[in-house]
């Protein structure tokens, strides 16, 4: 049987995973900036988690990665699902992938 019940729909969930990935970059961008030029692992695990960071870190799409080629960033597959992602703060002017 239908139903017709005038009220607001409730105020929209917070992503917590969301939220506290966020968070996490913003940190990992702050220690990049203090360590300039050296490659660090910034995230280990599903690649479903993480899907377009490497692609958010290089064009700087985030704040914390902006401005855009401040950041160089790789993704390397550690196992059938799961990756590193490797990231280092170069300044504004983007440099020539290292190892």
């Amino acid at each position: 049987m239908p139903i017709l019940r005038w009220e607001k729909p409730p105020a929209p969930a917070q992503p917590t995973i969301r939220g506290s990935l966020a968070t996490q970059w913003d940190d990992a961008a702050v220690e990049l900036r203090e360590m300039s030029g050296v490659w660090a692992v910034i995230y280990e695990g599903p690649l479903v988690r993480v899907a377009g960071l490497v692609s958010a870190i290089r064009r700087g799409t985030r704040r914390c990665w902006a401005p855009a080629g401040s950041y160089e960033a790789q993704q390397v597959r550690v196992s059938i699902r799961d990756v590193a992602i490797y990231a280092r703060y170069v300044g504004d002017e983007p440099s020539e992938v290292a190892s």
